[in-house]
């Protein structure tokens, strides 16, 4: 298990400033500064994921395990299903490719 402790990491250490500075509590509300915040937040996580991917890039397997982490702290900070699929989906895809 020691070497998925990578992919965990990863996933908390992305995870944790989107939870922090877009909580789920603002997720359906629709005002133009939730908005840009959503943005906002979600833009730095993919920078965050794109630095990490030109520094330490994720094999196969520890994507595997960083995305089911990954996702599992979004349910758990009580995101809504569809804001998780949307997400994720992004998030796949920046990790699956550089640059």
């Amino acid at each position: 298990m020691a070497f998925f402790l990578k992919a965990k990491q990863a996933a908390e250490s992305l995870a944790t400033p989107l939870i922090e500075t877009f909580p789920a509590t603002l997720e359906s509300m629709t005002g133009r500064k939730t908005l840009d915040l959503r943005t906002k937040a979600l833009q730095r996580l993919f920078e965050q994921i794109a630095l990490m991917q030109r520094t330490d890039r994720l094999g196969l397997l520890e994507r595997i395990v960083f995305a089911r982490d990954f996702q599992n702290r979004l349910k758990a900070a009580g995101y809504t299903p569809a804001f998780i699929r949307q997400t994720m989906a992004e998030v796949l895809s920046k990790i699956s490719f550089v640059g």
